[in-house]
């Protein structure tokens, strides 16, 4: 569909708006510059709960109208594709004119960093002001706090928001319930590149039984204080090192077994159990 000779002159100095069926839209050339769509399909659960915001998409026109490519929406074009019942009835297509192949990739980039921020960091963010809540700390500004709220909600009461139905909504139910402890956790201004989603996790999960000794505890791995002795350290020291070797050779441990590990290491501090180098 050549939607640029449909256009009036002026469009070319401006975006124009058209609207396509969900076919016409799936037959659109991807970006030059997409990455790996089926990767990205993965990890769209929240395509099986239709929202209107879903049928607005945005693609790049040649001026001379001889060639076209999609901005985004690439990944809602393969679901729709391989789920028609799942597609709305319309597209509303935003088009931007460009002189070339290698504009139109470049602006594929603005796109994709763009919406990439959205799905994930604006929820996050949606939740926290649902709540009232203004974390102080970098962590937990970053946004990226699903994944851990969901290996806390499961280690905790043994429900599961990790399905394609439950996921798209869960950070609106699962942060107001941990918002006590979210907010301790802020208070000791946690280092994000130390608190991945375990250590998140094992976070939350020992300040809701023990607050005082958890807040302690993550304040002193979160500044580096563990204590090393001659032939043994504590707990503190083993997590720290223990994430420095993830960062730097990566983990193969599941997330859930790693959570208890430190909730386990917290154990053994609190009763001040420490661990033999021997």
């Amino acid at each position: 569909m050549n939607v640029a000779r449909l256009q009036p002159v002026d469009s070319i100095i401006r975006p124009s708006y058209v609207k396509m069926s969900p076919q016409q839209w799936i037959s659109v050339p991807d970006n030059p510059r997409q990455r790996d769509t089926e990767r990205h399909l993965k990890g769209a659960d929240h395509l099986w709960n239709p929202s209107p915001t879903h049928a607005h998409v945005s693609m790049a026109i040649l001026m001379s109208g001889e060639a076209e490519w999609k901005l985004d929406g690439h990944t809602r074009a393969l679901f729709w594709q391989r789920h028609p019942e799942q597609a709305p009835d319309q597209i509303f297509v935003t088009c931007y004119y460009v002189h070339s192949k290698e504009e139109a990739s470049d602006l594929y980039t603005h796109f994709d960093n763009q919406k990439a921020a959205e799905t994930a960091v604006d929820k996050v963010y949606g939740s926290f002001k649902e709540s009232e809540f203004t974390p102080e700390s970098s962590c937990l500004k970053r946004g990226r706090l699903l994944s851990a709220l969901i290996i806390t909600e499961y280690l905790y009461s043994g429900e599961t928001w990790d399905s394609k139905e439950k996921r798209p909504t869960a950070i609106y139910k699962l942060v107001p319930k941990w918002l006590i402890g979210l907010k301790e956790f802020d208070s000791i201004h946690p280092n994000s590149h130390k608190f991945t989603s375990p250590y998140i996790a094992a976070a939350l999960l020992t300040l809701r039984k023990h607050r005082e000794k958890a807040l302690e505890f993550w304040k002193l791995y979160n500044e580096d204080k563990g204590i090393k002795l001659e032939n043994e350290i504590d707990p503190v020291e083993a997590v720290s090192r223990m994430q420095k070797r993830e960062r730097t050779k990566g983990s193969s441990k599941d997330s859930r077994y790693l959570t208890q590990h430190l909730v386990s290491a917290f154990e053994s501090w609190r009763l001040k159990r420490n661990y033999s180098t021997k």
